[in-house]
Parts: structure tokens; sequence; C-alpha cells
């Protein structure tokens, strides 16, 4: 069974890449990356480029071509919910994601991806293709990780104003003496 290694740094001012690696035995080889370039993003697998594309304005659905030569779609189905399945009609799910229960009063569960038996031998096609669906599905959701970096560092500078004001508010001889 393969594993996979998923690596995004955090990158203040450039936006970031990511790079899965694949692992087979005592070998490691970087199977896809995954750029981020102004709007556009693409995603290239053992040198292929699979970047999904949407299908029409409105929809959230990608469709991708894999290594097999079939075309791919995957659809976002709510909030939980990540499916990917042939692009010809059929109903089946080739791949399903779960982001896992949300909420107080859910059971804890993790997010898992599953893969049908007839996925398999596109397997690398569908990590590289998810990894970068989810991030699309994150963003959507306003789970960036810059909006969130943004966000803390927005925290972090009004807590030290609101410090200075604190301290030097109590402090009678000024700021000079801190």
């Amino acid at each position: 069974m393969p594993l996979y290694h998923i690596d995004t740094p955090v990158r203040i001012f450039k936006r970031p890449v990511t790079t899965i690696k694949k692992f087979s035995g005592s070998s490691e080889a970087v199977m896809a990356t995954i750029y981020a370039r102004g709007g556009h993003k693409s995603v290239e697998c053992w040198g292929r480029n699979i970047t999904p594309y949407r299908g029409g304005l409105l929809t959230t659905s990608e469709r991708f071509q894999a290594s097999d030569g079939r075309s791919y779609k995957w659809r976002v189905d709510g909030r939980d919910f990540t499916r990917l399945y042939t692009d010809d009609g059929t109903s089946t799910p080739v791949a399903t994601f779960n982001s896992g229960p949300m909420g107080p009063f859910s059971t804890s569960r993790p997010p898992r991806l599953a893969v049908a038996p007839q996925g398999m031998p596109i397997l690398d096609d569908i990590v590289a293709t998810f990894v970068h669906m989810d991030r699309r599905r994150r963003e959507r959701q306003g789970y960036s990780t810059v909006f969130c970096l943004d966000l803390l560092l927005f925290y972090i500078f009004y807590l030290g104003l609101l410090l200075i004001y604190v301290f030097g508010y109590l402090n009678p001889y000024g700021f000079s003496n801190l």
C-alpha cells in the first residue's frame, strides 16, 4: 500500500507550493506538485499536467483527465462530502472524502478519503487532484491559510497595542520607566 506525505510550507508573501511525496518500501519520490500562481493553480503528477478545470461558471465540480486516459469529475456534495465520479454519467463514486462530523454534539471521527477498487490504478492522480480540491473547498469555506495568518497577525498587533495602553495607563511614570 503506498504512503504519501503532503507538505505545504507556510509562506507569508508568496503563494504556497504543495509537494506530495510517495513512499514505496525504502524509497521516496516527489510524485506531485501543486502550484498557486495568482488566481491560477496547476497540478502536476509524475510530470503530467492534470489540473482540474471547472465545467461551468455556477458549478463547484471540476474535471481532469487521469493517467488511464479517462475523464473524471470531482463534485462537492454539501459541506462534508467530496466525491469523484467517472465523467460518463455513472453515479457510482470512484473516491469519497468525508470531512468528518463537525459541531459540539457530534462524535469524533477523523476525515478520510476512501477509494473504490476501480480507482486504485489512478490512485496517484486521485490523491494529487484531491489535495487541490480540498484546498479549494477550504478556501470557499473561509479556511484559507493566508486568511488565518492575516487574522493571527491582526490579533497579535492589537493585543500589543492593548498591552501598551494598559501598562502605559497603569504606569504613573509614563513609558520611559517600563
